[in-house]
């Protein structure tokens, strides 16, 4: 407040008058870059919560496709009398998927899963597991 009765003071004359109002238009751009980078990471809250609610559904119709999955074993172990290796691997792949939307979900990481990242294949994943 004492820089503003110094300013008023002053505003007669104009070197005064132009240094307060540019010290008014530096604070203003302060407030201005401090809102914005609050509403970017709010912004960023609300595109996860976005990205959150999408996996959600997916991980819905993921489950109905592992039953079906699971059916599909099912019937043919009955008739095989052994696992359907096709089945198999979508089963491993699925449930490391599964694993990644409930780590997104959860913030363990800012990694979005497939469709926004590959697909796990079953041989890398086996081949990553070995080397360790």
């Amino acid at each position: 407040m004492a820089k503003k009765a110094g300013g008023d003071k002053d505003s007669k004359k104009n070197g005064s008058e132009i240094t307060a109002t540019d010290s008014e238009n530096a604070n203003d751009a302060d407030k201005e870059q401090e809102e914005q980078t609050g509403s970017q990471s709010n912004r960023d809250i609300w595109y996860r919560g976005f990205f959150m609610l999408v996996f959600a559904v997916l991980f819905n119709f993921a489950q109905t496709l592992l039953v079906i999955a699971a059916i599909f074993q099912f019937v043919s172990l009955l008739i095989t009398k052994r696992p359907n290796q096709v089945v198999t691997d979508f089963g491993d792949q699925l449930s490391t998927w599964f694993q990644r939307v409930a780590q997104y979900q959860t913030t363990v990481t800012d990694a979005k899963p497939f469709p926004w990242s590959r697909w796990v294949d079953t041989q890398e994943t086996a081949d990553g597991q070995s080397n360790s």
